[in-house]
């Protein structure tokens, strides 16, 4: 149930105290310091910790914690791996104002808060991925609201001004596919009849693996999915239809199969994908006489599986390398990159209606409660322990600088709403 006194004292307080987004910190530079600086004085651990990929390279997670003598810990976690513009920060910095507001209304802040923020693109997860089996206990919570503001948007979503929550994401399978000719003498063009080409190789065997219908033609690949409930294909039915909205965004006359609506909906939150991202061919350093005279002896080409609930990356992969095997390319090479599960995120049910309820007071209007995000995150690391719902800030990417500041304070609020209920029910 919500914290009605809270929330009653949050009205009050906004009608002097006007939730507008802060000056903005010099991007993308500054926000994460101006972060640190206002954690640490809200009590938060002096020295979060920080994990980076590499030396030299941008720190990929932001870690820092507030502890309380509260029997209740809640985890936030925010995905922004672009953090490139204002509005990639908006909900790191709504979730921020909201920790004082609460703090100032209440006096401290009434629960152990863990704060995970992903701040630099991450490929394949593999950092996150590490940073959650080797800090399983110290990520230890009851509760955990994770913000995917940035999936929300890439899918279009939110131009309604509608809140979102969402109860599951994509799990991920990367896999490189290499073939090899077995010879270390020059293979020239002018024997293209007669002689082995490895990119051609690689090519067939990539035609084999799906079609221009968008089937992925893996055998087994799609056996164990499951359709979503009538409650869910109501909820992804009432979405507005983001194909123009997509078509704009990418400089497309339309969408790939005339995808649009509902159609579109369920093919991005439940159907998986299978993306060939990096395709070339290779000789050894071999000096070539012309440019284009000279066949590739070896050939690489980079493949992005989406998984939805109930594949796994161990099992795509192995029914990706039998079907290499049974269209006779068993000397086609895979290897694998990365891959973790899909969750879906077992939100007990008194959390999820609170936080419907806090959305609702937040935004004056009902949020619709989908199956999925689209995004792909290894929170199946986290989710088997801890109840976790998707949150999204929706309606700041607009030029309406009045429609983005009522969008940044509706986050402000359920956020704040959501601490202050979460407090007490054990209270």
């Amino acid at each position: 149930m919500v914290n009605i006194t809270f929330h009653d004292q949050l009205r009050t307080f906004e009608q002097t105290h006007p939730l507008i987004p802060d000056s903005s910190p010099n991007m993308p530079d500054e926000w994460l310091n101006e972060v640190q600086a206002r954690l640490t004085r809200l009590g938060f651990s002096s020295q979060p910790s920080i994990q980076s990929t590499k030396v030299n390279c941008p720190t990929t997670l932001f870690y820092s914690e507030y502890t309380t003598e509260s029997p209740l810990t809640l985890l936030l976690y925010n995905s922004s791996p672009a953090a490139q513009q204002m509005w990639d920060i908006f909900p790191i910095l709504a979730r921020l104002r909201a920790l004082e507001l609460v703090q100032t209304l209440l006096g401290k802040l009434p629960l152990t808060l863990k704060w995970l923020i992903q701040v630099a693109p991450d490929p394949g997860a593999t950092t996150f991925s590490s940073f959650l089996q080797s800090h399983r206990e110290r990520l230890h919570a009851h509760a955990c609201l994770w913000d995917d503001s940035f999936g929300s948007y890439e899918a279009g979503w939110g131009s309604d001004g509608i809140p979102l929550l969402m109860l599951g994401c994509k799990g991920r399978l990367g896999v490189k596919l290499q073939a090899r000719i077995p010879t270390e003498q020059d293979l020239l063009t002018m024997h293209g009849a007669v002689a082995p080409n490895a990119l051609w190789r690689l090519l067939w065997a990539l035609q084999s693996i799906k079609d221009e219908r968008e089937n992925i033609q893996i055998e087994g690949f799609y056996d164990q999915l499951d359709g979503p409930d009538d409650e869910y294909l109501t909820a992804i039915s009432a979405l507005p239809d983001s194909a123009p909205r997509l078509a704009q965004r990418w400089s497309l006359p339309a969408l790939p199969l005339g995808l649009k609506g509902l159609q579109l909906h369920y093919t991005q939150m439940l159907v998986p994908t299978c993306s060939l991202t990096s395709l070339e061919g290779q000789n050894q350093e071999i000096p070539v006489p012309f440019i284009g005279e000279q066949m590739p002896r070896e050939a690489c080409a980079y493949l992005d599986f989406h998984l939805v609930p109930r594949q796994t990356p161990e099992q795509i992969f192995n029914l990706l390398r039998r079907h290499l095997d049974t269209w006779g390319f068993a000397d086609v090479e895979a290897h694998y990159l990365y891959g973790y599960q899909p969750s879906v995120l077992q939100a007990n049910e008194s959390f999820l209606h609170m936080v419907q309820e806090a959305t609702c007071l937040a935004y004056g209007i009902p949020p619709y409660v989908l199956p999925m995000t689209v995004s792909s995150q290894p929170l199946a690391l986290l989710s088997e322990h801890v109840p976790t719902i998707i949150t999204s800030l929706v309606g700041t990417t607009t030029n309406n600088d009045a429609l983005v500041n009522q969008a940044f304070a509706n986050a402000v609020k359920q956020t704040a709403l959501c601490i202050a209920s979460m407090a007490q029910q054990h209270t």
